[in-house]
């Protein structure tokens, strides 16, 4: 589980290739990052897009699993291990 988090995260996509032998079978990763929007966002970079966020999951081994469109502000993304 990531919150807000995954922006300040370096080689994103080494680090949850690594993560992926720690999962239990059927384990899944959630992620909820910050989505730019807001007057605070266009000041300071702290976010991520969902576009980047998959594209980095997906080239680390995962596949997206749910999206979530509740959160205003943010992303809310859930990945598995292994491609479908």
């Amino acid at each position: 589980f990531s919150s807000n988090t995954y922006h300040h995260l370096e080689d994103r996509v080494a680090y949850f290739a690594r993560a992926a032998k720690y999962l239990r079978p059927n384990g899944r990763v959630a992620i909820i990052d910050f989505n730019g929007e807001g007057w605070l966002h266009t000041l300071l970079p702290h976010w991520t897009a969902a576009v980047v966020i998959e594209g980095e999951m997906k080239e680390a081994g995962y596949s997206l699993d749910r999206r979530y469109d509740f959160l205003p502000k943010q992303h809310f993304l859930i990945f598995s291990a292994g491609t479908p």
